[in-house]
């Protein structure tokens, strides 16, 4: 057997209680730090989930031409086509019209419908940026029309 190790001047006996604090005190922390991970995963996954939503809803905002958006133009449509806005507004428009091919197509088939075109039976669908025709009939884009007549 051996013999015990002699103690040194360095080192003393730990006072009662000292290695059960030292024990609470590393639990605590490790406690903590645990608490800490989860509420940064808590916050990261919150955020991904506010900015996906965003993002997501960020997908059926409309372009902006002329400083007029998409959706903007349905509350417009039938007064422009009608002659009956400002001429600063009617430039706007048609300035939209001109860059953006979907809004065109889409006051194209108002202008039809309008007109009382009776191969146009179509349901124009001015929710998104893009021109989506619901066909409750035959099909009639017109895309080759120009907004020419509406000016």
């Amino acid at each position: 057997m051996q013999e015990p190790h002699e103690t040194t001047s360095d080192w003393q006996e730990c006072p009662a209680g000292a290695l059960g604090g030292l024990v609470n005190r590393l639990q605590s922390r490790q406690r903590a730090q645990a608490a800490r991970r989860r509420t940064v995963a808590a916050v990261a996954l919150g955020l991904l989930f506010v900015g996906g939503y965003a993002g997501f809803s960020g997908l059926t905002t409309s372009p902006v031409y002329a400083g007029l958006a998409c959706s903007d133009l349905k509350q417009h449509a039938d007064a422009y086509l009608r002659h009956q806005l400002d001429p600063e507004l009617t430039e706007r428009i048609s300035q939209h019209l001109a860059a953006c091919p979907h809004c065109s197509e889409r006051f194209n088939q108002k202008r039809e419908m309008l007109n009382g075109n009776p191969s146009s039976h179509n349901e124009i669908d001015w929710s998104g940026p893009a021109c989506r025709v619901t066909d409750r009939g035959s099909r009639n884009t017109s895309a080759g029309l120009l907004l020419a007549a509406a000016r």
